[in-house]
């Protein structure tokens, strides 16, 4: 007998887009009216026995208006998608009309803005018809965002500090059901979002010499509040860590360049029952980049790296039980003609 799990299997899968927008604007003293309109044809075609073509005709259009006063910027906008696959067995057509306020005021290198935007994020054509893994049932992710924030740019600084809040009605996420290797696209109904963002750089130049640096730090909370009789009620969505952040620097003397990122994800669940066994620990990881451009007499442009990825050869798991790589080496060289 044949043993089914063991059948050797070699599906194809191609995709192909096309996209044409057009867009309009008329112009006053202090407000600024824009229209425009964007609309893409993309497929789905694979070799999997019983699957069906499928192909998506997706618009948008958008209707815009900026009133500018002394420092003062309003933003008002509605944005309609109407998104319609033709296949057999094909997802119900989207259509929608979503609103967004935007206000910010500027004073020198300071900037105070705050928006309110309703928007929401179709299943793409692998989430909803890609064998085993997509789902017709799959429902658009629908978010409600609102954020205060203050921006400071200077000469050599800059800085930023967000903090925002987003409900967000069934949130798409990729989790392992039936099994670890077979992942499927699942609904949350609702999840709630509550964050702070910090993120802030610096650089200047000496001569040769020249630094740049860039900073990011997230605090982010989503919980499920789908259903409050079920047990997973107001608990951490799979894969959504409290605490993120990065680090880069940039050091750089004449045509020579050394870069160094420390990238940094917090603990997380791996399912929403989250449950002890089911924590992922943190992890980090530092890569090193160095790079040189020579100028050729004949004008070629050669630029040679060598980089070093997870220099500290940290051992984690960014998804559970699919250890990453430890540290390793790679050396490119580019030509430009």
């Amino acid at each position: 007998s044949t043993n089914a799990a063991a059948i050797y299997c070699n599906n194809h899968y191609t995709q192909q887009s096309v996209y044409a927008s057009v867009a309009g604007s008329y112009n006053m003293k202090y407000l600024s009216l824009t229209a425009s309109t964007d609309i893409t044809w993309s497929d789905l075609n694979t070799d999997v026995y019983k699957s069906s073509y499928v192909y998506r005709l997706d618009s948008k259009s958008l209707l815009s208006a900026i009133l500018s006063y002394r420092g003062l910027e309003v933003n008002l906008a509605m944005l309609y998608t109407h998104i319609q696959d033709h296949t057999r067995g094909n997802a119900s057509p989207l259509r929608k009309l979503t609103p967004m306020f935007l206000a910010s005021y500027k004073n020198g290198p300071w900037v105070v803005r705050a928006f309110n935007k309703r928007i929401f994020r179709a299943p793409t054509l692998n989430d909803l018809y890609y064998t085993l893994v997509g789902s017709t049932d799959l429902k658009p992710e629908y978010t409600t965002q609102w954020d205060a924030g203050v921006d400071y740019r200077g000469r050599h600084l800059h800085f930023a500090i967000d903090g925002y809040y987003n409900e967000i009605e069934d949130k798409i996420v990729a989790i392992p059901m039936k099994c670890q290797f077979r992942w499927s696209m699942v609904n949350f109904g609702m999840v709630k979002s509550l964050g702070l963002s910090l993120s802030g750089g610096y650089s200047n130049e000496w001569g040769k010499f020249s630094l740049a640096t860039n900073a990011n730090y997230t605090c982010q909370s989503d919980r499920d509040y789908s259903m409050p009789s079920d047990p997973e009620y107001k608990h951490y969505v799979p894969y959504s860590p409290l605490h993120s952040g990065s680090l880069i620097i940039d050091l750089g003397y004449d045509s020579y360049s050394l870069c160094t990122s420390f990238l940094y994800t917090g603990e997380r669940f791996a399912l929403i029952s989250n449950n002890a066994d089911d924590l992922l620990g943190d992890w980090y990881t530092v890569d090193l980049k160095l790079n040189k451009r020579f100028r050729l007499k004949n004008g070629m442009v050669v630029q040679a790296t060598v980089e070093c990825n997870n220099l500290t050869d940290s051992r984690h798991e960014v998804v559970k039980r699919y250890p990453m790589p430890g540290r390793n080496w790679k050396a490119t060289v580019k030509f430009e003609l």
